[in-house]
């Protein structure tokens, strides 16, 4: 509802970017303005960019909030939002946004998760996971235009440790 919101807002001219984008400096992170290493992964430039991110959002974050609890689906969206996010400010400045890295971060969970340990209810077939492992290749090689592709590795990767970390653990 957040990334609705903003983009609406956004869409009838607000000034959303200065106000949730990655500051221009990473000194004003341990401030005032610590928040604003997650909310860029609220930001959505355009209607596909939105619809495409929400719908694996829902898909993928309703399979783990149904299955291990809304804890576990917060802690991978706070993780995979502010440390990808950092990663992409590394690598390009401070103008990028989506939810994206978050996504990759939930693809990955629910994927290598559903291989570890299949009891736990979650998973995806292999084709969903190679799709989205080409899209990030596709961007990589600058086939989709700019893209956050540190912010999408960095979620995938985050997804891949967090099913590793919880390997043995059972579902709620």
């Amino acid at each position: 509802l957040a990334c609705l919101a903003i983009y609406g807002l956004s869409w009838l001219g607000l000034p959303m970017f200065g106000l949730l984008s990655f500051p221009p400096r990473w000194e004003l992170l341990l401030g005032a303005e610590f928040w604003r290493a997650f909310t860029p992964a609220l930001l959505h430039f355009s209607l596909m960019h939105l619809v495409f991110n929400l719908f694996w959002w829902w898909y993928l974050g309703g399979m783990v909030e149904r299955r291990l609890g809304h804890g576990k689906l917060l802690l991978l969206l706070l993780v995979a939002a502010v440390l990808p996010n950092l990663m992409q400010f590394w690598a390009s400045g401070p103008r990028f946004g989506g939810l994206s890295g978050v996504v990759y971060a939930l693809l990955a969970y629910v994927w290598l998760s559903g291989r570890l340990n299949p009891a736990r209810g979650i998973g995806l077939p292999d084709g969903m996971a190679v799709f989205m492992v080409v899209w990030l290749v596709l961007g990589f090689a600058g086939v989709l235009g700019p893209v956050a592709n540190l912010a999408h590795l960095g979620g995938g990767l985050i997804g891949l440790l967090q099913a590793w970390f919880d390997r043995g653990r059972r579902a709620y």
